[in-house]
């Protein structure tokens, strides 16, 4: 699909950020001062901080931006003497805006006010719909039990339909999962499938906690009351809840768009509804079409990113034949692996934090990283001896047999119970992903399909940050790597730290190359996970990181013996071209403010080899792998190597980007607020890549290297039916 309008809001997005940083006249409104103040609801406090300070357009647009972004300001439950000094707090500041400063323009502060307005009103719309439902007349210990027992039987179907799909298909999209067709004949994602219902069901129980008071005083952990069997009758109705609790996920998504992507919701009513209506719906809120592109193309190549690293692992180790299981005792790693997937989320971690998990004894959360991975693996592995016995995806489990599986993991038993409060559902958890231990008055609950495929490099970096727990994202191991990535292409890479007027300037990484000098700024944060709050606060550290290279090329214009001090006069006169390189896989075509945003990925990438390739991998007898690799698009313009400009066309338009954009479709989706309400929202739908829509996506015509690869797919098929001929099979 073309970028348009979604990547040139990213880099607006940025542009406004850095220009507030960067402006010397204005004076940043404080964010814990407002944040203190919305939550005490007291106006004096944040109006005494104003006054100190000149007033002006910029603030009174920076002031909006802070209501509308707050959290605090939002009741998503009724709460009339809360809502009602939510409101004077609000009215008081718009009054002191009107009265410090003439013609102030308070339009995006009433828009502000608009936006947490109608948040409220779709939360609220939902839960008295609920209250009205034939499952709320239902008593709450038997609604509980229904709710589980729908998950269960939600997904013991889902995977029986999956399965009967693949023996008559057998198509598999990398990654996102098995592909096959929902109801309605359109392509989906399993993953997304099993994710959406992990979400309801985590939806629902919330719902229902905050309902009948279910929650520990103390640690917020959810406790159902001892689930006891239901009807089938009972069971259908807990779908009134499941379909709420998925229309409150989607409500509260599109909020946080609105909230933080400045993308407004619209009230349509009246003549404005749109065509097609049912003749119910008297109120639809929507918003314009849009997505944040750049961003989910950075999270989706994480995923590819981590299932090429696996390959690798599996098929260039041992490690398979490695793994100890947990029938017994087993060490901690490197001694000893649990199982395959275990290295793969060590090494998938390790990339992401930009050091070594293994080496690092630090421990966040009372655990060491190793320690967060074993016990998430130890959990998925009895998930998956439990599979072929029962496809249900809720398993019983009591707390004491819990602990003794995390101690045959080596965990000690605090630490074991360490793990175990951390990762139980509660009113402080992400999602059933971070905590899929549900606690009950009997046996403790695990939600299996969370714990069927962990991505731990993305679970425990959010579960850590729930417990306001920040990961060290270590910069200079990261500028290390690159400069060893570097120096081994023999470029001259160095890390220079100088002081000019009294002022330092730190370059994380210069090298000539050719007529240029390439500057890196190497930064560590982590990837959104799709979240709006999070992707914003992304953009937020771009545009500090563009300012910061703004500054320092700055100085390398204004001093030019920095460079002719390190690296020789030949260097004098030469373009600079200033590059942020992103640890995660984060780029944006063209850059933002004159300053490139590329990624480590891309770029070991870009070394590797001057052909982008299409690969197929055949399983061989005794374990062999034969990979059948044909060039797509050569990206080097040397014989042997890469020169410059090859680097900066990768700046400009990253291969890997354009292969996985050209594959999203956007598409909207409506959902039931109540009776007389519905919700329309836009997604992204990533299509599986073929080797014709890879080549398409490139630029390149396919027919050739269709050909190419089915000749060599067919030649090692027939080498492989020979060798079972011959009695050499698996």
């Amino acid at each position: 699909m073309r970028l348009g309008a979604s990547q040139q809001q990213t880099v607006s997005t940025i542009q406004k950020a850095g220009s507030v940083a960067a402006s010397s006249n204005t004076v940043v409104i404080s964010q814990s001062i407002f944040q203190d103040a919305a939550k005490s609801r007291d106006a004096a406090l944040l109006i005494d901080h104003l006054r100190n300070q000149p007033l002006d357009q910029d603030q009174a647009e920076e002031l909006a931006d802070l209501v509308r972004r707050s959290g605090a300001l939002i009741y998503q439950r009724p709460d009339v003497i809360g809502q009602h000094k939510r409101d004077s707090f609000l009215a008081d500041l718009r009054k002191y805006l009107l009265e410090a400063k003439e013609l102030l323009d308070l339009r995006s502060f009433d828009d502000a006010v608009r936006t947490i307005t109608i948040a409220e009103d779709g939360f609220h719309r939902i839960l008295a719909f609920l209250a009205r439902s034939e499952f709320a007349g239902r008593p709450a210990d038997v609604r509980a039990a229904a709710i589980v027992a729908r998950m269960e039987a939600n997904l013991r179907a889902f995977t029986a339909d999956m399965e009967a799909q693949l023996r008559s298909a057998g198509t598999f999209s990398m990654p996102g999962g098995a592909a096959f067709r929902d109801a309605n004949g359109q392509f989906a994602s399993s993953d997304s499938v099993i994710s959406g219902m992990v979400e309801s069901l985590g939806g629902t129980l919330l719902m229902e906690g905050y309902a009948n008071g279910w929650f520990d005083p103390k640690k917020g952990w959810l406790v159902l009351p001892i689930l006891q069997p239901v009807i089938d009758a009972d069971i259908l109705l807990a779908g009134q809840s499941e379909y709420l609790s998925t229309s409150w996920r989607r409500w509260a998504r599109l909020c946080d768009v609105a909230r933080y992507m400045n993308s407004p919701i619209y009230a349509l009513e009246g003549e404005r509804l749109p065509t097609g209506c049912p003749e119910e719906v008297t109120l639809v809120y929507a918003r314009e079409k849009d997505c944040e592109i750049v961003d989910y193309v950075a999270n989706e190549r994480a995923v590819d990113r981590e299932g090429i690293n696996a390959l690798k692992l599996a098929v260039e180790t041992s490690i398979v034949a490695k793994a100890k299981g947990i029938v017994g005792p087993v060490a901690l790693a490197p001694a000893e692996w649990v199982s395959p997937e275990e290295a793969q989320n060590m090494l998938a971690l390790s990339e992401m934090v930009g050091y070594e998990v293994l080496d690092d004894q630090e421990r966040p959360g009372g655990l060491r990283l190793a320690q967060w991975v074993r016990g998430f693996t130890v959990l998925s592995e009895w998930v998956k001896s439990r599979a072929a016995e029962d496809l249900t995806g809720v398993l019983h489990i009591p707390q004491a047999d819990l602990l003794a599986l995390l101690q045959r993991g080596s965990l000690s038993a605090s630490e074991a119970q360490t793990f175990l409060d951390a990762t139980s559902f509660g009113r402080k958890s992400r999602d059933l992903f971070d905590t899929p231990i549900v606690r009950t008055a009997g046996e403790w609950l695990l939600v299996s399909a969370p714990l069927t495929a962990p991505r731990l490099s993305k679970i425990i970096p959010s579960l850590l940050s729930s417990m306001k727990i920040q990961l060290k994202r270590k910069g200079s191991a990261f500028e290390k790597r690159v400069i060893e990535l570097l120096k081994k292409h023999e470029f001259d890479a160095k890390t220079v730290k100088v002081t000019r007027d009294g002022a330092e300037y730190e370059y994380d990484v210069l090298f000539p190359w050719g007529e240029y000098v390439f500057h890196f700024e190497c930064k560590n944060h982590g990837l959104s996970c799709n979240d709006p709050m999070a992707a914003h606060h992304f953009l937020e550290e771009i545009a500090s990181g563009v300012k910061q290279v703004q500054r320092l090329r700055g100085g390398l214009e204004k001093w030019p013996d920095i460079l002719t001090d390190k690296f020789g006069p030949e260097v004098s006169g030469k373009p600079v071209i200033s590059c942020i390189l992103q640890n995660e896989t984060y780029c944006i075509p063209g850059g933002a403010d004159g300053v490139y945003v590329y990624d480590w990925s891309a770029l070991g990438r870009f070394f590797e080899s001057g052909w982008l390739h299409v690969m197929h991998d055949h399983k061989m007898p005794m374990n062999a792998i034969f990979r059948n690799r044909v060039g797509v698009k050569r990206i080097w313009s040397g014989d042997d190597r890469p020169m410059p400009d090859d680097l900066i066309t990768q700046f400009e338009e990253p291969s890997q980007f354009r292969i996985t954009a050209h594959h999203l479709e956007i598409r909207q989706g409506s959902f039931q607020i109540d009776d007389t309400t519905i919700g329309t929202d836009w997604f992204l739908l990533r299509h599986p890549i073929t080797t014709a829509s890879m080549a398409e996506s490139l630029g390149v015509p396919a027919e050739a290297i269709e050909s190419q690869i089915a000749k060599v797919d067919a030649e090692i098929l027939a080498l492989k039916s020979r060798l079972a001929d011959e009695g050499i099979s698996d």
